[in-house]
């Protein structure tokens, strides 16, 4: 089932330029635009890593059919999710439709978040074919505030390990901190 990112609703980093030059002890604005760059490529990796959203962004979740889901419900890939924008499905006659909102709940505490049906409501049947069903909604922390204290820091220290290592090999050997990934381990999700 993919899940493709449709747009970044902010360019607001999880981790400021501000705390990415204090953990790394930078006071001049020389390397600005490479620490800026380190932070938007480690926050990519840690959100693969944990398969969540760390800041706002819409996303769309493309299904063959509302008959592939188990047991009914829709699961949504990269929480947190915040809200539905829209269940659109081709009818049978191969035209997109909005599916009615009542038609269906939003679990967003269950892992992965999921759409259940309402009672008394019915998945549309839709044709066989590939991308019959498009689940678009919005997820992401709403402030960098928002992501939790352990990720944030992940962030920082992996942001300033490649600000001291830039090459892609080293003559010296590098010790892994096997510490710094378990501070992940709680947020981490499994893939869908």
């Amino acid at each position: 089932m993919p899940t493709l990112l449709i747009s970044r609703d902010t360019v607001l980093p999880a981790v400021s330029l501000a705390d990415v030059k204090a953990q790394c002890r930078i006071d001049a604005s020389a390397e600005d635009g490479l620490l800026e760059l380190l932070i938007a490529a480690v926050q990519q990796a840690c959100e693969d890593q944990l398969g969540r959203t760390l800041m706002a962004a819409t996303w769309e979740t493309v299904l063959a059919g509302f008959h592939v889901c188990a047991g009914g419900d829709l699961p949504l890939a990269r929480p947190p999710v915040r809200s539905v924008v829209s269940v659109k499905f081709l009818d049978a006659a191969g035209v997109e439709q909005t599916l009615d909102p009542a038609a269906y709940l939003l679990d967003n505490v269950s892992h992965p978040p999921r759409l259940v049906l309402a009672h008394d409501a019915a998945w549309p049947a839709t044709p066989a074919v590939p991308n019959a069903v498009r689940v678009r909604f919005s997820a992401g922390y709403a402030t960098p505030s928002d992501v939790p204290a352990p990720v944030r820091q992940w962030l920082l220290l992996h942001i300033g390990h490649l600000y001291q290592n830039r090459e892609a090999t080293s003559a010296q050997t590098l010790q892994p901190l096997p510490y710094a990934d378990s501070l992940l381990d709680p947020y981490r999700l499994p893939t869908i």
